[in-house]
């Protein structure tokens, strides 16, 4: 009985464990965000129903626009509070089918399922605009954040790589 206990014991804080390490291999610890390892994962199904369906896919990279001048100037908690603001000005933009990761330090990445270069464009202008007009306060200082963007749309034969390049 002791040794079925200890079994069962050691088998749910092994699951616990597994289910953590599975978290934050798939999640941005600082952002919630997917992880770039979970959205190359992602993005690979999203193409494989791309082309099987022949709907459009685009994509949307979002580049904080002079970032390190932020870390400089008040310092690298000040700059993580902005990059939390930037990913829930994203995350506020999106359809629940779209796909989000934070793809580099100050960069994102969104995939738009079913969505052409036009409906993209006019996305990728709104997540500009909800970044602008937003307020990045820390400790009191505002801090006025822009942001560049690109958008991609899915050619055929691309693979994810040729995509997002």
């Amino acid at each position: 009985m002791i040794t079925a206990l200890v079994l069962i014991a050691t088998w749910i804080t092994i699951s616990r464990f597994q289910r953590r390490m599975e978290a934050m291999a798939t999640t941005d610890k600082l952002t919630g965000l997917a992880s770039r390892h979970a959205y190359d994962i992602l993005i690979d199904q999203a193409l494989r129903d791309a082309h099987r369906l022949n709907q459009p896919l685009s994509v949307v990279m979002v580049d904080a626009d002079h970032f390190k001048s932020i870390n400089d100037s008040a310092g690298h908690l000040a700059g993580d509070r902005v990059l939390i603001g930037i990913a829930n000005a994203i995350r506020a933009s999106l359809r629940s089918s779209d796909l989000i990761c934070r793809w580099g330090g100050d960069e994102f990445l969104v995939a738009l399922r079913n969505c052409d270069l036009f409906n993209a464009e006019r996305l990728a202008e709104t997540i500009r605009q909800t970044v602008e007009n937003a307020v990045f306060r820390f400790n009191g200082r505002p801090f006025p954040v822009t942001v560049s963007v690109g958008v991609a749309v899915l050619r055929a034969g691309d693979d994810a790589e040729a995509f997002i390049g």
